[in-house]
């Protein structure tokens, strides 16, 4: 009943919301699976990060979301109805991996920001591989998602979000994993983190792609 309320009342509300407030616009919505279990992948460049990608989403997704901002008002009760769940992200945050891992289990989408934080250099800030490890150990599909936009309408350092702005999210198509575990996940992490990376890159706007892509590209 909860899950049929925020998917078919609140989501389309705050999606028009948004649409209204900054022309959001996505890209590539069929490439979500529409069932079972699988794992999304976007940048990190604002606050309202998984409520964007949320009210996309035709199908309940829960984010792993960094704690501190699940603590502001209004904005965190938002981002709990649309699935958000706590991360500390200093250390090891036992409890949050374990809720992982029962939601996947479970067959659901789940949200995981691969470079940990909002960016605060502006440019895409390496990767962690906790959610790459995550895929792997149950061969869960990840899908790479590119938001364009959001950085400017929330900057870091901006108490407030602007109340216009253009905001584009890419979905990309999925990348399917084999289900490894144990020595065998040192070999595929990197490889796996270099193809979500590139994904990202391919339709980020320029001012977010760090030098060292760059000059790969060149």
């Amino acid at each position: 009943m909860w899950s049929f309320i925020i998917l078919n009342i609140v989501r389309p509300i705050v999606k028009l919301i948004f649409k209204l407030m900054f022309k959001l616009e996505a890209k590539g919505l069929e490439n979500i699976p529409a069932k079972g279990a699988v794992v999304i992948t976007p940048n990190h460049v604002s606050y309202i990060d998984p409520i964007l990608v949320g009210a996309l989403i035709t199908r309940r997704i829960y984010f792993m979301t960094w704690d501190e901002m699940l603590k502001i008002p209004v904005l965190g009760s938002i981002g709990r109805l649309f699935g958000a769940y706590p991360v500390k992200l200093e250390g090891h945050d036992r409890l949050a991996v374990k809720l992982t891992q029962a939601h996947l289990k479970a067959g659901r989408a789940v949200g995981i920001f691969p470079e940990g934080g909002r960016t605060i250099s502006k440019k895409l800030d390496p990767f962690k591989p906790g959610a790459f490890r995550l895929s792997l150990r149950g061969g869960v599909p990840i899908v790479p998602v590119t938001i364009n936009g959001a950085y400017d309408v929330w900057p870091p350092g901006q108490k407030y979000p602007k109340l216009t702005g253009k905001i584009t999210i890419y979905f990309h198509p999925p990348i399917y994993l084999p289900d490894v575990s144990g020595a065998e996940l040192k070999e595929y992490i990197p490889g796996i983190i270099e193809k979500v990376r590139q994904s990202i890159i391919s339709t980020l706007e320029e001012k977010l792609i760090p030098d060292d892509a760059k000059i790969k590209s060149v």
